[in-house]
């Protein structure tokens, strides 16, 4: 009786369901081997890149990882998040707002640039906040009464939208030289809370406010932990996005505004050609529509310092010129009005024209 006391006390072991049910005692298997890392082109091109993570949110960062992306520089934007919620509606506000860090971010990357350290490939920001049934939109609890309030309020209305912008970006060629890619996209998931009757009355709230897990949280709960067992009670969509990055289309963002990852060593040579045939076609487009434009410049054919030079002149001149003439017409007690201006200076840029084209 006692053995059998001291046994029904102890945990149960495997090996006694098995020796019931006429299995035996398993022997002993293979040793498991560790997780294979997902194999896909855009994390494999992401690794070997200087990737910024354009938050200080330790759960984006490890969502990222844990999805296969190992080397992360986690560089958080210093502005603070201003955007008027008023001019905004809660879409356009989280995606305005992701948009803000990610190139806040870049900028910072730029000007605070050292020899040793290359210009990020990659910039990703993202932003989260709760949408409430009504409307309102919800970000991290200010203090205990505010988190109190918030949680009930949740409760009380039921269901809520979780919001959470990505935006992505990518230099087109090297950081420095002129220009950058920057994509975006707003995931939505809609989570219902267990209402009073249904076991969330509020002291349990209250309990849950003093663990202090949702303190740095929109909306005041963690998904991924007490607060998705205690608060929730079913979620559409993406689990990932309530907990603040939704991994997937972080990816196919990243993919979109960097497209080296799909490109072969000749692709890459082609883009170059025709990037740089597009890019000279342009100049002499630019220099023969200055050439039409400008007094004295046929015949003085694409010397890019001098058509500078005579476009800096030409600038220069019409503004002292529009000076001029609104001092003439005022002095006479005249109105100088924008169209009486331009159309003066136009006829006297027609006369110089003539008189300046090769008989």
């Amino acid at each position: 009786m006692a053995a059998s006391r001291a046994r029904s006390d102890s945990a149960p072991e495997y090996t006694d369901a098995a020796a019931e049910h006429g299995g035996g005692t398993p022997t002993a298997g293979p040793i498991r081997r560790p997780m294979q890392p997902l194999d896909i082109p855009i994390l494999k091109h992401l690794n070997s890149k200087r990737v910024v993570l354009a938050s200080a949110s330790p759960r984006r960062k490890a969502l990222l990882q844990q999805m296969g992306l190992t080397h992360i520089e986690v560089v958080p934007s210093n502005k603070p998040e201003d955007v008027d919620k008023s001019a905004y509606g809660p879409w356009e506000y989280v995606a305005e707002t992701a948009r803000r860090k990610c190139l806040d971010v870049y900028t910072s990357c730029l000007e605070t640039h050292l020899a040793s350290i290359p210009d990020p490939d990659v910039v990703i920001a993202a932003d989260t906040v709760i949408v409430t049934r009504d409307g309102r939109i919800l970000e991290k609890p200010r203090s205990e009464a505010d988190h109190i309030r918030m949680l009930k309020h949740l409760r009380d209305t039921e269901m809520h939208r979780v919001l959470t912008a990505v935006s992505v970006l990518a230099p087109r060629e090297d950081a420095r030289h002129p220009g950058y890619c920057i994509a975006g996209h707003t995931e939505e998931t809609k989570v219902f809370f267990w209402n009073e009757g249904d076991g969330l009355p509020d002291d349990v709230i209250e309990a849950y406010v003093k663990t202090r897990e949702g303190v740095d949280k929109a909306g005041g709960y963690a998904v991924q932990g007490i607060g998705g067992m205690l608060l929730a009670r079913r979620v559409e969509g993406s689990v990932d996005n309530v907990v603040g990055l939704p991994v997937k289309i972080c990816l196919s963002l990243a993919e979109k505004v960097d497209e080296k990852p799909r490109l072969t060593e000749m692709e890459k040579r082609q883009n170059h050609i025709e990037s740089e045939k597009k890019r000279r076609n342009a100049i002499r487009s630019g220099f023969d529509t200055l050439a039409k434009l400008l007094p004295r410049c046929h015949g003085l054919g694409r010397s890019e310092g001098l058509m500078l030079e005579l476009t800096c002149h030409y600038i220069i001149t019409q503004t002292e010129r529009r000076r001029e003439l609104i001092t003439a017409i005022e002095e006479a007690g005249g109105e100088a009005s924008d169209e009486m201006i331009k159309s003066l200076i136009d006829a006297e840029q027609t006369s110089v024209t003539r008189e300046s084209l090769p008989e």
